[in-house]
């Protein structure tokens, strides 16, 4: 019997030498073959055969004496020479094709070349038999999926893969032995699922396949011959992704400032194929593409072929590849969980080529969840309780933190800040229940809070009274001023320069503004110092008091009860309840000439009465004192002089030193001026002293130094020193006496004050002439 030695489609080549020879000696069987490949898993094989001459059991039997059988028992011989021609071809196929499994699926014996009225002496007995040829699936499907595909569901998984770019590539081996010939027919291409909408192509290296398909023919004539085939398979139109391509939207939560979680949606457009299972166990012959679109990866979920596990590597990666970044970014040590949702719950597989083809299509992208299970703590508060930095923001302080790019630019970062809390300059995108949502800057970005009262110029006020109208003095002695101040400073906020402020937060910070409600906060959580804060005003009073009042006898800086307590309202951090601060100064200055001093015989002998009624002509002197700070501060200052001193006060704006006159009264000798400013109403006092000829005025000095750390307030507006005053006038009439025109001490000369109005006298004020007073 002649051989076929066929090597199926999807089979490795096959050795010539294994093949097994149908044809025995004294046989004369002549068989032509044709192989048809259906699609690239099944083929069919017809047979025809020729028997001029057989051996059956060691028996040689020609044409004749089948035919001879053939009358005596027509079923049982055609059944004898079907079984024996269909075992010998298909021994042939299933040694010529490696794994194949080759089934009889029709046989037909001509009945006239049986009977021996119909067929001549010699005769061949002829007929045919039908093999259908199964390539195993797994030669061209991953092992891992055959057992997963549904009846029925091959030809659609197949056309999947190969509209993905999958290839597949064979070579095999036709030979054909004496009496033997062979035609393979290869169609040029295959409509994998009869609509036209999957058509794979047959490619041979080197040459094209005809249109009508490839045939080729063997004849073994007396000898073998062989031919090796190859070819490659592939879809006509793929569907096949340039580059990974993901994006998304990731939300970084912060409920408090040291608490993330993390939300997001990432879209899976496409991914590197070997990041999926589905290469792990992919057959020899395919060659696979180097991205797979997520409607594939969809398709063979819905098909049950791929689920999360299979995506495992790729989602791996971009989680750990996110926390590790906004790790970083946040300052936190975030753990993300997964979740793939392949977006094909309540979908069925298609039905057709055209539906497979827009399923392979679809531009829906596979979801990737990664998510906090739980919030992660961030260290931005340093240590720092997080609701008393959100006092501290409430109450107008600014941080900067510094945000890292927290993930590839692949995705969107939002950021959901605390309640009340925004980034100055920057949109936000939405606001829910009063959180803003933003796009995460890149770099520093100043988080504020929109609680944060809105603080302008300082609210200080400062009221009290200071006494300097006791000039204690013994005959040809020194005289002595004593000095009592007792000042409440009322301090709303105050200017500050935040450098000064230790606050350990690692970021840049902000602050324009102290409120007293902040700084109790501070005071409470360390950041400030009670005892601190009293100590620093005390040493500066000190020391700004060290020359004006040298000899102090007391100095007292006292917040006052419980002023820096904090009520707990950390939403509402402002300065409604200012700070109380009691200041009281107790000083005896003796009148001493500061030029001379005490080694310059300064001690001048004279009568100084204890009251110093001007019964004869006044000196008078000017003077302008800048309010500086003071200028926006409520002022509310009674100041008492010596008996004897004629005071008139004036505020000053500008170069306009008559802006607002402050009253004086006399009560008991004691004059008594009332400084009541508000703010903006003079940036400077225009201050006229005069005296009769012991006193002149020397120096009014406006002092302001630090509450705390850059905290400018005024502690006064006055501490006067009347005793240098005193001494320097002293001084002056005992040694050089001024020169003065007459009419300048003339008791009657007519005064126009400083509101318009004329005044005579004495009583009314005496001429006031500028007086160098540093001379």
């Amino acid at each position: 019997m002649a051989a076929i030695l066929l090597s199926g489609m999807l089979a490795l080549p096959v050795d010539v030498s294994r093949a097994v020879s149908t044809r025995g000696v004294g046989e004369d069987i002549m068989i032509e073959a044709v192989f048809q490949l259906i699609d690239p898993l099944t083929s069919v094989v017809e047979a025809s055969f020729d028997i001029y001459s057989i051996i059956f059991d060691d028996v040689p039997l020609d044409a004749d004496e089948i035919r001879a059988a053939y009358s005596n028992d027509p079923e049982g011989v055609a059944d004898s020479i079907t079984s024996e021609m269909g075992s010998r071809i298909n021994e042939r196929l299933e040694t010529a094709i490696d794994g194949a499994d080759f089934q009889l699926t029709g046989w037909w014996i001509d009945p006239n070349t049986l009977d021996n009225d119909t067929a001549g002496q010699g005769t061949p007995v002829s007929g045919t038999v039908d093999f259908r040829g199964d390539i195993p699936p797994e030669e061209l499907i991953p092992a891992g999926y055959l057992s997963d595909i549904g009846p029925g569901r091959m030809p659609f998984v197949m056309g999947a893969l190969f509209k993905s770019g999958f290839t597949y590539s064979r070579s095999y081996t036709f030979s054909a032995g004496p009496g033997e010939s062979i035609k393979y027919i290869l169609p040029s291409s295959f409509d994998l699922l009869g609509d036209g909408a999957v058509v794979l192509l047959n490619e041979q290296p080197g040459q094209p396949i005809p249109q009508d398909g490839y045939l080729l023919s063997l004849s073994g004539g007396a000898g073998t011959q062989v031919e090796r085939y190859s070819f490659k398979v592939r879809a006509d139109r793929t569907i096949v992704p340039m580059e990974e391509s993901i994006d998304g939207i990731v939300t970084l939560d912060m409920p408090l400032l040291d608490s993330i979680s993390v939300r997001s949606s990432v879209n899976i457009h496409s991914v590197r194929a070997s990041k999926t299972s589905m290469l792990d166990d992919i057959p020899q012959g395919m060659d696979h593409p180097a991205y797979l679109g997520a409607g594939t990866i969809r398709y063979l979920a819905l098909e049950g072929l791929l689920d999360e596990k299979d995506l495992k590597s790729a989602v791996d990666e971009l989680a750990a590849d996110a926390a590790e970044d906004l790790s970083g970014a946040m300052d936190a040590d975030i753990y993300l969980e997964t979740r793939l949702d392949m977006g094909i719950s309540g979908e069925d597989p298609p039905l057709s080529g055209s539906d497979l083809v827009s399923s392979l299509m679809s531009n829906r992208s596979i979801i990737l969840h990664m998510d906090t299970d739980s919030y992660a703590r961030s260290n931005i508060t340093k240590g720092y309780d997080p609701q008393d930095v959100m006092g501290l923001l409430n109450g107008g302080l600014i941080i900067s933190p510094e945000f890292d790019r927290a993930v590839d630019d692949r995705y969107e970062v939002r950021i959901v800040l605390p309640e009340g809390l925004m980034i100055r300059g920057r949109d936000h995108l939405e606001n829910v229940g009063g959180r803003r949502t933003y796009a995460l800057p890149y770099g520093a970005a100043s988080i504020i809070s929109q609680r944060a009262p809105q603080l302008n110029e300082s609210h200080v006020s400062l009221s009290g009274s200071m006494d300097m109208s006791v000039i204690r003095s013994v005959y040809l002695v020194d005289a002595t001023v004593q000095l009592q101040a007792d000042l409440e400073l009322l301090i709303g906020h105050v200017g500050i320069d935040i450098s000064d402020i230790d606050i350990d937060l690692d970021m840049g910070i902000e602050l324009e503004h102290l409120s007293a409600d902040l700084a109790r906060l501070m005071v409470r959580m360390g950041i400030l110092s009670r005892f601190s804060f009293e100590d620093r005003i005390r040493d500066d009073l000190h020391t700004f008091l060290s020359d004006m009042v040298p000899n102090k006898e007391d100095l007292g800086v006292e917040f006052v009860g419980d002023t820096l307590d904090f009520d707990g309202d950390l939403e509402n951090v402002d300065g409604q309840h200012p700070l109380r601060l009691n200041i009281s100064v107790r000083s005896n200055t003796e009148l001493i000439d500061p030029a001379l001093g005490r080694e310059g015989n300064a001690i001048r002998s004279g009568f100084l009465p204890y009251h110093l009624d001007p019964l004869v002509p006044m000196r008078s002197y000017k003077r302008s004192i800048p309010l500086e700070e003071a200028s926006e501060w409520d002022l509310y200052i009674s100041i008492s002089f010596p008996s004897g001193v004629g005071v008139r006060g004036n505020l000053g704006k500008g170069s306009d030193h008559y802006q607002k006159e402050l009253e004086t009264h006399v009560e008991d000798g004691i004059p008594t001026m009332m400084l009541i400013s508000h703010p903006g109403e003079g940036d400077h006092i225009y201050l006229e002293l005069s005296g009769a000829g012991y006193f002149a005025y020397n120096n009014v000095s406006v002092c302001f130094f630090s509450v705390i750390f850059l905290l400018a307030f005024i502690l006064l507006f006055v501490l006067v020193k009347v005793g240098k005053a005193v001494s320097k006038k002293i001084k002056d009439r005992r040694t050089v006496q001024p020169k003065v025109d007459d009419d300048e001490w003339d008791p009657n000369k007519v005064l126009e004050g400083p509101d318009g109005i004329e005044k005579v006298g004495p009583n009314s004020g005496p001429p006031l002439k500028d007086h160098d007073l540093t001379s």
